[in-house]
């Protein structure tokens, strides 16, 4: 569905909380089939959003054999 929703240029975003308040969580259940909601998905278009930020491929990935730079200060 996420994908579906994705190229269909819709927005989503899961929602876990009403499902974890205990009210709300009753009136997520079905009488009949006596299913219950495990996620809200909230779908709609979202504002045009322009490239996250991206640090540099050296700053992550390491040539084989090199010593972990983990400890450097940054």
């Amino acid at each position: 569905m996420l994908l579906t929703a994705t190229w269909k240029d819709l927005a989503t975003t899961p929602i876990s909380q009403p499902v974890e308040v205990p009210a709300i969580r009753r009136l997520l259940i079905d009488p009949v089939a006596g299913l219950s909601v495990q996620m809200v998905l909230r779908i709609g278009y979202g504002r045009p959003a322009g490239p996250t930020p991206r640090r540099p491929l050296t700053d992550v990935l390491l040539p084989a054999g090199q010593p972990d730079r983990s400890d450097r200060a940054r």
